[in-house]
């Protein structure tokens, strides 16, 4: 049961990491260097989270938002490898492996969020122009 919590505050980390960028501006939360530590204190073992954030900080030291660009997902990627190379009692060397795909994944689920709130934007201001009630039951694609 403990663990199911403890793997529920880390989910809650990785949404935080989220609304970082989008909501509460740059204060750079979703940094592996502040969530390495998060969630080694929530797992019991602040060292060895210290460690992983500053590695894999280390290798995703350069990856910034720029314009429209859309990077590797850094706050989920984080939160991920680093719960898993603690909980399986792994080195930093297999987060550093493990958090590039991770990465990858939810850069990919970013953009097809994207792609769909592109869809019901238009539906509603599509519906906004013809004065109608907007009913998003009845959208098809």
């Amino acid at each position: 049961m403990i663990l199911i919590l403890k793997n529920l505050l880390i989910a809650f980390i990785a949404y935080v990491s989220q609304l970082d960028e989008r909501y509460l501006g740059a204060s750079m939360m979703n940094r592996p260097i502040i969530i390495g530590p998060v969630v080694g204190l929530i797992l019991g073992d602040l060292q060895r989270g210290i460690l992983i954030g500053a590695a894999l900080e280390g290798m995703f030291i350069g990856i910034v938002t720029i314009g429209a660009a859309l990077p590797p997902d850094v706050g989920v990627a984080s939160t991920i490898a680093t719960a898993l190379a603690i909980q399986s009692g792994a080195s930093a060397d297999v987060a550093v492996t493990l958090a590039m795909p991770f990465a990858i994944a939810a850069q990919g689920l970013n953009m097809l969020a994207f792609t769909l709130n592109s869809y019901t934007i238009k539906k509603g201001r599509d519906a906004i122009k013809e004065h109608n009630e907007v009913n998003p039951a009845s959208w098809t694609l």
